[in-house]
């Protein structure tokens, strides 16, 4: 007996030891054996409710996902908020304009106004305003009253026409232009 007592110490089996584990086999994947010469077993039924379950567990992670960005969000925005309070009398009005767009995004317009203390207002955002109507007419040449007054119109003030014109409507230091006829 003592004989095999020694050649169990000399040939161990090959049972893994308590704190060793054996490597799990990993099970076959559809991507996994498309090379492969076996073929999926599996049914479609059993595919469309692995399918289903796969999406729902997708549409779980969304909403844990959703969530987590919230909470952070919520945490991100006291360090911000204490950050810019901190910092606010440094930081130029431009950059202050650029922090604006990047919390609002680029599709959402940054009003204007003042910007911090007192600043010049914020960046002139121009709307547009569609076709403007022509108000007035000289010599066949028509504008619209608004920015500079076109050379023509300029011209026509020397004119004995418009000096006529200028003392008959003129009421104060801005010219007057004849109104377009309809």
């Amino acid at each position: 007996m003592s004989n095999s007592k020694n050649e169990d110490k000399k040939n161990p089996t090959n049972t893994p030891a308590p704190s060793q584990r054996p490597e799990p086999t990993p099970t076959p994947t559809p991507s996994s054996t498309t090379g492969s010469s076996e073929e999926d077993k599996r049914t479609l039924a059993e595919l469309e409710k692995e399918e289903l379950e796969l999406q729902a567990k997708i549409a779980r992670l969304g909403e844990l996902k959703k969530n987590k960005m919230t909470a952070d969000a919520e945490s991100v925005f006291e360090q911000l908020k204490d950050n810019a309070i901190k910092f606010r009398d440094f930081i130029t009005s431009d950059k202050k304009q650029e922090l604006i767009s990047a919390i609002l995004g680029p599709q959402e317009e940054i009003p204007a106004g003042k910007g911090g203390k007192g600043g010049k207002g914020g960046k002139n955002v121009k709307k547009d305003k569609g076709p403007v109507e022509q108000k007035y007419e000289v010599n066949g040449r028509t504008w619209s009253g608004r920015g500079k007054a076109p050379r023509e119109f300029m011209e026509w003030l020397d004119t004995a026409e418009g000096k006529q014109y200028q003392k008959q409507h003129k009421t104060g230091d801005k010219n007057v232009f004849p109104p377009i006829k309809k």
